[in-house]
């Protein structure tokens, strides 16, 4: 899975998804106002897994991002914290990596629930 900025252009095949607020996977925290880079994706993926434990519409959207995954589709997460297309991060590489986003959460997260586990 890769990680895109908003209108970056990805190989043939990959399929875009929009993670950026105001979708229901958009980061509420924000870069600045909320911490930095490495906080406000700490903070998200804390949120994430809220969400996840208390089934809300993010729970949904990554089981049919698992789902589509499952299926054969190349996705690309597309929001505007990305500073380059790339590999998504794995959790461990999160806090090393100076441009890690959200979107690598969402990654990791549908890469577990692949693995059967969240």
């Amino acid at each position: 899975m890769l990680v895109v900025k908003k209108g970056a252009v990805v190989g043939k095949g990959v399929q875009v998804v929009y993670v950026g607020r105001p979708s229901v996977l958009g980061n509420p925290f924000v870069i600045g106002r909320d911490g930095d880079r490495a906080t406000v994706v700490d903070k998200y993926l804390r949120w994430l897994r809220e969400q996840w434990a208390t089934k809300r519409p993010a729970r949904d959207e990554l089981l049919r991002l698992a789902e589509r995954v499952r299926n054969g589709e190349q996705l690309a997460f597309e929001c505007w914290c990305a500073e380059k297309p790339r590999a998504a991060y794995g959790l461990e590489e999160l806090g090393n990596k100076k441009d890690a986003c959200h979107g690598d959460v969402i990654a990791y997260s549908v890469a577990q629930l692949l693995k059967g586990g969240v």
